[in-house]
């Protein structure tokens, strides 16, 4: 009788816990009710037979000894770390791997932040790829993508101030084409560089001395009908046209057009060949002075400083009211902007040690009412900037400075600079002075951003004179 009741008390048991279990929704809920029906009692009174038909014999071993009840929700075994997003948060605002957007208009807004756009200069897949390579961290693609900065943005046909280096442009070109008549298999010239080198970070490979790879080119042993068959490729070239000046007289001037040219598949293979060595040469100065520009930052010490430079285009100022002659005729005044900025190890870093802080920056701009970008005005607009830095980091003795290498010798690439950066480097009592040139048309840099942020001001304040005046920190 005792055991027939003893029975029928555990049925109802088993069948009430049972309803209760099936009343819980949440993932709280169930973990609380597991809680609550394991433990060292179910062994002492034999209901282990009930409690092992609800919960799962994991669940018992996990929550059998609680001594609360409360709450906790388990952290994801997946779960990114912080290190991990500012390490992929860093690596897209490379220079190597996104460029600055030079524009005032180029800003995107997210949740109330403001940040001037990036333009990624490779796909994400490849990226993705080149941070594996070089980071220790282990991220999927998704998470990758997820963690992109959303200011970082692929580029399209609405950004039209982006300057895109010619020969990448010229030799893309043909490597898409190749890749539409199924002569090769990638469509992307940074992908052809990899199949046709045996090392893309190697000098040697990229400049052609390799015993290995030297002879890799594009092969033409393809079928005759595809080897003659007609098509064209598109190339930017610079070409003579011949106009009129205001007083009638003609004149020449070089303008730079993309053109269509007709040829047959062997003669795109022959181009493609003939532009690769030079194109590998350039790809790899660009890239390596990024990096080596990117770990001058980081391993910058007490007494060093890295100034990136550049000319803005100059603004033309504006008035509230203005008659029209005054806004169709040549009267309106212009502003020129040196741009600039100064980078300076951060204190909480190591002195000597690559990490992952970001060194200290301070952005610069300096204001002339004179057209000149000469070398005399470039150290005219530099000599305030080492007042400034002498000021503020009176510790520095060595400076780095950073620049474009236009092709106009009238501006930093020249002896004239040079001698100059000589003579003020003493009077700052500067101990050392470099200047590196940055490869033809690789010379956006966060320079850039600053003449785009200075030229956005004037259109929100009044009057413009006083807006400049606070603008410069000199």
């Amino acid at each position: 009788m005792k055991s027939e009741k003893k029975l029928l008390f555990g049925e109802v048991l088993v069948s009430q816990l049972q309803h209760n279990l099936s009343r819980c929704k949440s993932a709280r809920d169930k973990q609380l009710f597991t809680r609550v029906i394991a433990g060292n009692l179910l062994k002492k009174y034999k209901l282990l037979k009930v409690s092992s038909s609800l919960i799962s014999p994991r669940c018992s071993r996990q929550y059998g000894n609680t001594h609360s009840l409360n709450y906790h929700r388990n952290k994801k075994c997946n779960a990114l770390q912080d290190e991990v997003k500012t390490a992929v948060s860093s690596f897209f605002e490379e220079d190597a791997n996104s460029c600055m957007a030079p524009g005032k208009n180029d800003t995107i807004t997210c949740k109330n932040v403001k940040k001037q756009k990036r333009y990624l200069v490779d796909s994400l897949e490849n990226l993705h790829t080149n941070f594996l390579q070089s980071h220790k961290f282990r991220i999927s693609y998704t998470s990758f993508c997820r963690l992109k900065p959303f200011w970082v943005v692929q580029p399209n046909v609405t950004a039209c101030n982006t300057c895109i280096c010619i020969k990448h442009a010229n030799f893309q070109y043909i490597t898409v084409k190749l890749h539409q008549l199924k002569v090769i298999a990638h469509k992307q010239a940074g992908d052809l560089c990899k199949i046709l080198c045996c090392d893309p970070n190697k000098k040697e490979c990229m400049f052609n001395e390799c015993c290995r790879c030297q002879m890799s080119k594009i092969s033409d042993d393809l079928e005759s009908e595809l080897l003659n068959k007609e098509t064209f490729y598109y190339q930017w070239v610079s070409l003579k046209e011949n106009r009129t000046d205001q007083n009638k007289n003609a004149i020449s001037v070089t303008v730079t057009k993309k053109v269509s040219t007709a040829c047959t598949v062997k003669e795109v293979i022959c181009k493609a060949n003939s532009q690769l060595n030079d194109f590998l040469r350039h790809v790899y100065t660009a890239h390596h002075q990024f990096i080596h520009i990117t770990n001058l930052k980081r391993m910058l010490r007490d007494n060093e400083a890295v100034i990136l430079l550049d000319f803005s285009e100059n603004y033309e100022c504006k008035l509230s009211s203005e008659v029209q002659s005054v806004h169709f005729g040549a009267s309106k005044k212009q502003i020129s902007l040196h741009t600039g900025v100064v980078y300076t190890r951060n204190s909480n870093s190591e002195p000597g040690m690559a990490c992952a802080l970001q060194p200290m920056h301070t952005s610069f701009c300096s204001v002339s009412d004179s057209y000149r970008h000469d070398t005399c005005a470039v150290w005219a607009h530099l000599q305030l900037v080492l007042k400034f830095l002498k000021d503020k980091f009176p510790e520095v003795e060595i400076i780095h400075f950073q620049s474009d290498g236009p092709t106009t010798t009238t501006q930093y690439r020249n002896k004239t600079n040079l001698y100059l950066m000589t003579h003020f480097a003493n009077s700052f009592a500067m101990k050392e002075v470099t200047w590196n040139f940055s490869e033809a048309e690789h010379g956006k840099s966060s320079a850039d951003v600053v003449g785009g942020s200075v030229k956005k001001l004037p259109t929100r304040e009044s009057p413009m004179e006083q807006i400049f005046a606070v603008l410069s920190p000199f």
